[in-house]
C-alpha cells in the first residue's frame, strides 16, 4: 500500500508569553521583541515626495538563548566541545523514535525506563522523550502560578539515566519538559548537574521544552529535525523541531 509522509511540529509557540527556566527561580525573563513598521510612505518618499516604496513589518529581538524550544549544544557545559556551528548536521537530522515515559512531579527516569521504552531506542538514535509533562505548559503572562509550577515540579533524567544514554550512544537528546536534569541536581538541589555536565561532554545535544503534536508521533520511529541558526560560538539556540512520519496513504 501507498505511503504518505506527513510533518508533525514539536515545538512550543514562541512569543512572550512563555515560561523560561527562570521561572523555576521565581522571576521571568522574556525575549524582549521591538517591531517597527511603515505601512504607509516610507521616509524616502516623503523625503523626495516619490510615489514607489517599500512596506515592510520588521522586528527587533533580545532573549536569552536557553528560550522556548531550545537546542543545547555541547559548548554549553565544556568549553572544549562543539558549538552550534561545530556541530555535525547528523545530530540535527536524522532517525529517531519518540517513546512515552510517562512521569509525574519530581518523578525520576532512568535506566528501567529507557530500557523498557517503545519503540526500542536503538543505538545511534535520536530520542525523543514525553513524559506527559507538557500537558502542564501554560504561559505565565495567563497564570503565573501554574507557570511557575510548570518550571519547578517536572521530572528529570537521573544521573545513572544519563550514563545509559552515553553508553547507547545516543546523537541527540530530547525531552518535553523545561531542564533535562532531575531537579534533584539543579540549584535547586546539590547543583551538580550530572545529565547536563555527562551528555555535553560527552558531545550529545540536547533540546528542552518540547510541545506541540509530540502525542501524535508518540511511540514512532520517524525522521527529526532540529537544526538552530548555524551560530558560530553559540552555546544554546531556540529551534523548531519537525518530526516526519510515514503513514498509510
Amino acid at each position: 500500500m501507498p505511503k504518505r509522509r506527513k510533518v508533525y511540529d514539536l515545538s512550543l509557540p514562541w512569543s512572550r508569553n512563555m515560561p523560561t527556566y527562570a521561572m523555576s527561580l521565581s522571576f521571568y525573563n522574556p525575549p524582549m521583541i521591538g517591531s517597527y513598521s511603515e505601512f504607509g510612505k516610507s521616509i524616502l518618499e516623503k523625503n523626495m515626495d516619490r510615489t514607489v516604496g517599500a512596506h515592510f513589518y520588521d522586528s527587533v529581538l533580545s532573549f536569552y538563548s536557553h528560550t522556548g524550544t531550545h537546542f543545547d549544544s555541547p559548548i554549553h557545559c565544556n568549553l572544549d566541545s562543539w558549538s552550534i556551528d561545530q556541530v555535525p548536521l547528523d545530530r540535527l537530522w536524522g532517525e529517531g523514535v519518540v517513546v512515552s515515559i510517562p512521569k509525574g512531579e519530581l518523578e525520576e527516569i532512568g535506566p528501567e525506563d529507557l530500557d523498557n521504552a517503545e519503540p526500542e531506542i536503538q543505538r545511534g538514535d535520536i530520542v525523543v522523550v514525553n513524559t506527559g509533562w507538557h500537558e502542564n505548559y501554560v504561559g505565565p503572562i495567563d497564570n503565573w502560578d501554574k507557570a511557575v509550577y510548570y518550571a519547578r515540579m517536572n521530572p528529570g533524567v537521573t544521573r545513572e539515566g544519563a550514563e545509559w544514554i552515553i553508553d547507547k550512544g545516543i546523537r541527540t537528546f530530547m525531552v518535553d519538559y523545561i531542564g533535562v536534569d532531575h531537579p534533584k541536581y539543579t540549584e535547586r538541589g546539590d547543583n551538580t548537574w550530572p545529565v547536563h555536565r555527562g551528555l555535553l561532554s560527552a558531545n550529545i545535544p540536547m533540546v528542552q521544552i518540547l510541545a506541540g503534536q509530540i502525542d501524535e508521533v508518540t511511540g514512532k520511529r520517524c525522521t527529526i529535525c532540529a537544526p538552530p541558526v548555524n551560530w558560530v560560538g553559540g552555546d544554546a539556540f531556540p529551534v523548531r523541531v519537525l518530526a516526519m512520519v510515514e503513514e498509510e496513504a
